[in-house]
């Protein structure tokens, strides 16, 4: 069922309490009668208790429900009554019925009435059948059917199979056209399907460059996934290390990210923990970076010629017994070195 509201009921509603545009929308504008803008007649009622279960909050994690008792309903119904939104008619035995003179769609009353006094062309349709006395939600213009043609059978190329083209007047000639995976299109349909691999490298090109924390379930892991589709890509990673770095008081993770996504969406998300997550990251991957060695110029033959003789002075100090004289000399040796 969809349900549509006219301009001028907007500018009425604007300002009014938030549970009463509620009530009006879903409540009671949802259920009206399209032909007599009446709303708890006899095709549908309606009563304070079916109000109340309409505006029901159930509980969600850090937040309680909550349901409105029938004294609230009638105060916002006074709201919408000083508004001049709706009009009481009856209000009796908890069943309530109201007129809701905006809401009147002219175009759809006179539409239906010339369409009563034309002849009946359909002779299995009994003229005296009942017509609905309520289309709440449906579109006020029809849908004229589209006349198909056959058009010549396409012969394959490559493998002489006859293609059955099914068209109709209304289409136009790039109708075939489709998207190809990973970018670009293509003016004529593709037989040939892409490749598997091609296909899951774009799919999880974005998901493999997140970086989660550990311990996260699997199924965590697959729901937080699903929710960062609707973030942005810029603030997925963002997301994650606000996660990060509340993750051991998060009881729900996916939960979690939910509500940061929807915070996200809506301009109310502020990194906070996450910031410092992220640098304190970085910087031990700086840490246990390992630096390239340079590579020292070859000694001169001078300088190997000073060596050799310093080790072999050092051979034989070691063999006399001379470790002062051993210990000097292997000093000098590793500054030559």
């Amino acid at each position: 069922m969809y349900t549509c509201f006219a301009s001028h009921e907007d500018d009425l509603l604007h300002g009014l309490p938030v549970e009463a545009q509620l009530l009006y929308l879903r409540g009671l504008r949802r259920y009206m009668d399209y032909t007599t803008a009446i709303v708890g007649g006899a095709a549908r009622r309606i009563s304070l208790l079916m109000l109340c279960e309409l505006l029901e909050v159930f509980p969600h994690q850090g937040m309680k429900g909550s349901r409105p008792d029938k004294s609230k309903i009638r105060r916002l119904l006074g709201w919408l009554e000083r508004a001049g939104l709706i009009e009481r008619i009856e209000d009796k035995d908890g069943y309530l019925v109201y007129f809701l003179p905006h809401a009147k769609n002219h175009g759809w009353a006179n539409a239906h009435s010339s369409d009563r006094n034309k002849p009946d062309t359909k002779p299995t349709r009994s003229q005296h059948e009942a017509k609905p006395t309520s289309d709440a939600g449906f579109s006020t213009v029809e849908k004229p059917t589209k006349a198909q043609k056959f058009t010549k059978a396409d012969t394959h190329l490559i493998s002489n199979i006859k293609q059955i083209q099914n068209t109709t007047t209304e289409e136009s000639e790039d109708a075939f056209d489709e998207v190809v995976p990973c970018g670009g299109e293509s003016s004529v349909a593709s037989d040939q399907s892409p490749q598997p691999s091609e296909q899951q490298a774009c799919k999880a090109s974005w998901e493999e460059k997140l970086i989660f924390p550990g311990g996260l379930r699997d199924g965590d892991k697959k729901a937080i996934l699903g929710h960062l589709k609707r973030c942005p890509v810029k603030q997925r990673q963002v997301v994650i290390d606000e996660l990060a770095a509340r993750l051991g008081a998060v009881k729900s993770p996916s939960g979690y990210v939910r509500k940061l996504v929807d915070c996200v969406l809506s301009g109310e998300f502020i990194p906070e923990a996450g910031i410092t997550f992220a640098e304190a990251r970085e910087r031990r991957k700086n840490d246990f970076q390992i630096p390239s060695p340079t590579q020292r110029p070859a000694p001169s033959e001078e300088v190997s010629a000073e060596i050799a003789r310093l080790t072999a002075a050092m051979v034989a100090a070691q063999h006399a017994g001379d470790f002062k004289q051993y210990s000097r000399l292997g000093a000098q040796v590793g500054r030559l070195v």
